[in-house]
């Protein structure tokens, strides 16, 4: 009984490094997808603002963010770049999304949001700019 689980445990231990082994090979970059953590260089450092569009809605009878404006992009940098956006709950739930979209100059304009969400509900956007 004691041999059944001495080898058991070696088959284990030995399935444990070759997997860790394998991970630890991995490569990961800044402009690759991957199992790991790399630095990220970002092109713009000091930050975007955004600002909503709101509508109502005689449908769901209540106001609904129905467009989000990024500006303050740095344009020498990030031209050529993908931006989008995720609209969050209190919980950073997502309530709608739009993107991506290339960036051309200081601000990009999403006026087709995946779900259009009570104006209410939203807590916080979510920008991503990437390669």
């Amino acid at each position: 009984m004691k041999k059944r689980f001495l080898i058991g445990g070696i088959a284990a231990a030995a399935v444990f490094a070759t997997v860790l082994g394998v991970a630890a090979s991995l490569n990961v970059t800044s402009e690759g997808l991957g199992a790991g953590s790399a630095s990220v260089q970002s092109c713009d450092t000091d930050g975007v603002t955004t600002s909503y569009t709101v509508a109502w809605d005689n449908t769901d009878n209540r106001f609904e963010v129905t467009g989000v404006t990024v500006s303050g992009i740095h344009t020498n940098n990030c031209n050529g770049y993908n931006v989008q956006i995720a609209l969050l709950g209190t919980s950073n739930t997502v309530l709608a999304t739009a993107g991506p979209q290339t960036v051309s100059g200081a601000s990009v304009n999403f006026n087709s949001l995946s779900n259009p969400p009570a104006a209410s509900d939203v807590d916080k956007v979510q920008v991503t700019i990437y390669k």
